[in-house]
């Protein structure tokens, strides 16, 4: 049986191989400009990159790359500077006492 990271690694590798022939046909190009219209929260191009940063750690368990969405907020032109702000606060409870048996 084939170890998982290292099909995961081959999968991964095929889709690129597969990519980079189909993103030279007029369809895939066609698909592209219609995509391009349309405010999607990932893209193509998004998941092709964030696959390529996978590669190029080569396949390394473990190690952080950019979330495709956060590559899509960088590629539009009218973004505004990303903040990490954290997770948000819990409100407080309003809950006055104890709660007994019923």
């Amino acid at each position: 049986m084939e170890n998982p990271n290292q099909s995961d690694a081959s999968q991964i590798s095929r889709t690129l191989m597969v990519h980079e022939t189909v993103s030279q046909t007029p369809e895939f190009q066609e698909y592209l400009r219609q995509e391009a219209t349309r405010d999607l929260h990932i893209n193509m191009e998004a998941k092709i990159l964030a696959l390529q940063e996978v590669a190029a750690k080569k396949f390394a368990p473990h190690t952080s790359i950019t979330h495709p969405r956060l590559l899509v907020l960088q590629m539009q032109e009218d973004h505004a500077p990303l903040q990490n702000r954290g997770s948000p606060s819990t409100p407080n409870s309003d809950a006055k006492g104890k709660i007994g048996p019923t």
